[in-house]
């Protein structure tokens, strides 16, 4: 039988000694009904937990651009207005000016305050208190506006839409390399090489054992809305995770995953994800 979204959910009912048989994910049953809310968002989470490596992928990733600026004018009290190439800032974003000649005082990183149209922005600033205290600006090929952190790291990258979890950013694993906030990769490198989880939609592609797991963790989770037995529920964990001097299927799976990559040094927490101890996220 093809591996299928529809097939590991009537595999995860078989599991829960589950008689129904869905014809379709759309079902108008309390099993369809379940199966539609809940098998995504297992499997999304499922593929979080491990490294996997049918569902790694690569990417080089440029951050937010430089935009020119072409004037920088004050407006009010600490309030600056920028104008520049077209964008797309909103109100709450942050901003870097970089290489202004004459109004220099307006370098920094600063917040979104206002947007008038689509190629001005005006800034929130701190010490131009007056219109005295922004010198002439001075047309330049230096000068450029670019969205970015508030603090700490210089460039903003927006995550890769399939990403699920980061694995590496340039072969670093350092704790400061990066940060990874509200769906933004923060950094201080100006290109970044990204080894990432990312959300597979294609059941085919899937590991068999990963296919596995997916069906007794939907298994489980669907345990309090169709079986709403405390037993069955112990025996699906104990399916998954082992227990009684048993090994479950997850740690066995996350081995032989782990397995086949070559020799290499690992990242810590992928080496003891890949052998299924200590990660904490069982059920």
């Amino acid at each position: 039988m093809a591996q299928s979204d529809l097939n590991v959910a009537n595999l995860a009912l078989r599991l829960l000694g589950n008689r129904a048989v869905l014809t379709t994910l759309a079902d108008a049953t309390a099993e369809g009904y379940a199966c539609t809310a809940l098998l995504d968002d297992c499997k999304r989470s499922l593929l979080r937990m491990h490294p996997w490596n049918f569902a790694l992928k690569r990417k080089k990733a440029t951050p937010f651009q430089d935009v020119a600026v072409s004037n920088v004018t004050w407006i009010s009290s600490n309030l600056i207005e920028v104008t520049h190439t077209a964008t797309t800032y909103v109100v709450g974003n942050y901003v870097t000016l970089t290489g202004v000649v004459g109004a220099t005082q307006s370098n920094g990183t600063w917040e979104v305050q206002a947007t008038p149209a689509n190629t001005t922005t005006r800034l929130t600033t701190t010490g131009l208190d007056d219109s005295s205290d922004l010198s002439t600006y001075e047309a330049s090929s230096t000068d450029y506006i670019r969205r970015s952190p508030a603090f700490d790291y210089s460039y903003l990258y927006a995550l890769p839409t399939d990403c699920l979890r980061i694995l590496t950013i340039n072969g670093d694993c350092r704790l400061d390399a990066y940060r990874i906030e509200g769906g933004f990769i923060l950094s201080n490198d100006s290109e970044l090489r990204i080894r990432y989880v990312y959300d597979v939609s294609d059941y085919t592609s899937m590991d068999p054992m990963f296919y596995q797991c997916l069906a007794g963790y939907l298994a489980y989770n669907l345990c309090d809305h169709i079986s709403a037995s405390d037993g069955k529920k112990n025996e699906l964990h104990a399916y998954l995770y082992g227990g009684q001097g048993k090994r479950g299927i997850m740690p066995q799976a996350k081995f032989v995953d782990g397995s086949e990559d070559a020799l290499q040094q690992l990242e810590a927490s992928e080496w003891i994800a890949s052998r299924g101890v200590g990660s904490g996220l069982t059920p």
